[in-house]
């Protein structure tokens, strides 16, 4: 599904990916029509392989704050255009404090959060991001799609983006630094 986001909306229809636990590995680009073979060669059940070849456990608690660390270093050195990340939660957030914290200070850079829940579980801070405070312009949005199965691709589609137009609009008004565009 978001593989088909990543076709329309990046430039290259390549789609960067991370995965995490208690660890988290940025795995190599996924491309649509390689999904199945990518899916078969980078993610096993209980570890991931990482885009630099090394094995990450998958066991074991969520640490989003080390991986939305991970995400702005990399977007940090790679300046270009603005960025969409899909981020998706099976709830147990527990790190609600970090996890404000680091979309405060991403508030100024061409980075928009888009956290996805899935499975009924419990999502802290993402649940509040419309009403957190102290950021430049709101950088994040959050739904929950306990039942994936009973949403179409097209409601899917329209909430994933709801949100990241009127982020662009605000970015280019606060001077955001947004590449070419």
């Amino acid at each position: 599904m978001t593989a088909a986001i990543a076709l329309q909306v990046d430039d290259d229809g390549a789609l960067d990916a991370w995965i995490f636990a208690t660890e988290f590995a940025r795995l190599p680009p996924l491309r649509v029509a390689e999904i199945e073979a990518w899916t078969h060669d980078n993610v096993r059940p209980h570890e991931a392989v990482a885009a630099d070849g090394s094995r990450v456990s998958l066991g074991g608690r969520d640490n989003e704050p080390q991986v939305i660390e991970d995400i702005l270093a990399y977007y940090e050195t790679r300046p270009g255009e603005p960025v969409l990340v899909l981020f998706f939660s099976d709830g147990g957030v527990a790190k609600s404090a970090q996890i404000a914290r680091l979309l405060r200070e991403a508030s100024n850079r061409p980075v928009f959060w888009q956290f996805i829940g899935l499975g009924h579980g419990r999502y802290g801070i993402l649940e509040k991001l419309d009403t957190l405070e102290g950021r430049l312009m709101d950088n994040a949005g959050f739904f929950a799609v306990d039942d994936i199965a009973n949403i179409t691709d097209t409601e899917l589609y329209q909430r994933i983006l709801s949100e990241f137009p009127t982020w662009l609009k605000s970015a280019k008004a606060h001077g955001i630094p947004m590449g070419s565009n």
